[in-house]
């Protein structure tokens, strides 16, 4: 038996805010880590601190929400999960890293009060892809992943929390490991914009012209969504 590690935050960005009032939420961010010090998380989130809409599938480190100076609020939960399902949500997360396909599902979230999720193909949330990596490590879920947001794992993972509180004192020294330095480069608003523009073109092409993709299981096959 191993552990699986989800943390659901509460981070202080224009994004986050616009999650939170989006969603109607405390918190506005999930992920997955496999140990329990955090030195590396991941999730669909920015690869730059200026760059919100320009995500994906990101290593991310307690720098990453922090600033390298700030702090997050947190909640941390263990999940048990046989050691075969343990390896094959492992698996699943470094299929995608080296897929490098994978886009952040920007339409899902800006018509979450209408459409309550959207599945498209290679794009994901940060709550779709964690909901996905918890169905490979056998959690039962009782909805597509797409119509998972970040506190409703607050109530699906209840009984499993061993943390909650800030995201610094959590990780202590451990918060500027393995931080990536282009995180916090900035961007020329011309970067910026294109950028911007760049993403929601590709993920409306995607979540109309393609067919929703799910997650890559080990053997290759695809974990289907199921639509309602």
């Amino acid at each position: 038996m191993r552990y699986l590690y989800v943390m659901v935050s509460r981070t202080d960005t224009g994004f986050a805010r616009l999650i939170r009032r989006f969603t109607g939420c405390y918190y506005n961010h999930a992920a997955i880590s496999f140990d329990c010090d955090l030195r590396q998380l991941y999730s669909f989130a920015r690869r730059a601190y200026d760059l919100p809409l320009s995500a994906c599938l990101t290593r991310e480190s307690p720098l990453m929400y922090t600033r390298g100076q700030g702090d997050a609020q947190i909640v941390l939960y263990r999940l048990p999960v046989p050691d075969e399902r343990f390896i094959a949500a492992r698996r699943t997360v470094q299929m995608m890293l080296r897929d490098g396909g994978y886009i952040y599902n920007v339409w899902s979230v800006f018509t979450y009060p209408l459409t309550r999720g959207l599945p498209a193909y290679k794009a994901q949330t940060c709550s779709e892809f964690t909901a996905g990596i918890l169905r490979v490590a056998g959690l039962r879920l009782d909805r597509p992943d797409c119509r998972y947001h970040p506190e409703d794992f607050t109530h699906l993972l209840e009984g499993l929390e061993v943390y909650r509180g800030s995201l610094a004192a959590y990780c202590g020294e451990n918060r500027r490991l393995d931080g990536d330095p282009e995180y916090l480069r900035r961007h020329s608003l011309l970067q910026i914009a294109g950028c911007s523009l760049r993403t929601l073109a590709c993920a409306a092409d995607r979540s109309l012209f393609e067919r929703p993709s799910g997650l890559p299981d080990v053997t290759g096959q695809y974990f289907a969504h199921t639509h309602r």
